[in-house]
């Protein structure tokens, strides 16, 4: 379910998420979170990365740049709009941020 753990392990901070993968099965997945339910400090751990400078990589300009190439979703002006944001950012139909 989700996103594949090495798409996590290469933007999220180590020990920020929980992967169901990690996991044999629901039961299994269910029993950890009822663990880290009762136990603050093991919860906590989750959100230790905050304040350490560290942040989960959402890519926005690669967000920004698949919007900007939906012509389904984008009306002809801003489709016509299109080519100059292109050349401002830097794109040039190619991606600046490799995934």
């Amino acid at each position: 379910m989700g996103a594949r753990p090495e798409d996590y392990e290469r933007t999220a901070p180590q020990h920020s998420y929980i992967h169901v993968d990690d996991f044999a099965g629901p039961k299994e997945l269910a029993e950890y979170l009822r663990e880290l339910d009762a136990d603050d400090d093991k919860y906590n751990a989750y959100f230790r990365w905050k304040g350490t400078g560290e942040f989960v990589n959402t890519k926005f300009m690669c967000r920004v740049c698949a919007m900007l190439h939906d012509e389904v979703a984008t009306s002809a002006q801003a489709r016509g709009e299109h080519a100059n944001v292109v050349s401002v950012l830097g794109f040039r139909k190619r991606c600046l941020y490799a995934l």
